[in-house]
């Protein structure tokens, strides 16, 4: 298992498409499996919809 955070400070877009990116350089779109984990924030939801609606999705409590 390999795991892998990001953590920036600025606007809910601009995070959204450097984490995509980031993601993609990461491996994410040739991962078999990918878990995304949020705190459940409408927000952290969208951006998952969004740029990784493969993904499965865990409400980190």
């Amino acid at each position: 298992m390999d795991k892998r955070s990001y953590a920036s400070i600025e606007s809910v877009e601009g995070f959204g498409e450097k984490f995509f990116l980031e993601g993609i350089k990461q491996g994410v779109l040739e991962a078999r499996e990918v878990c995304f984990i949020g705190d459940g924030a409408g927000w952290i939801r969208n951006l998952k919809e969004s740029y990784f609606p493969d993904t499965i999705g865990v409400l980190d409590i």
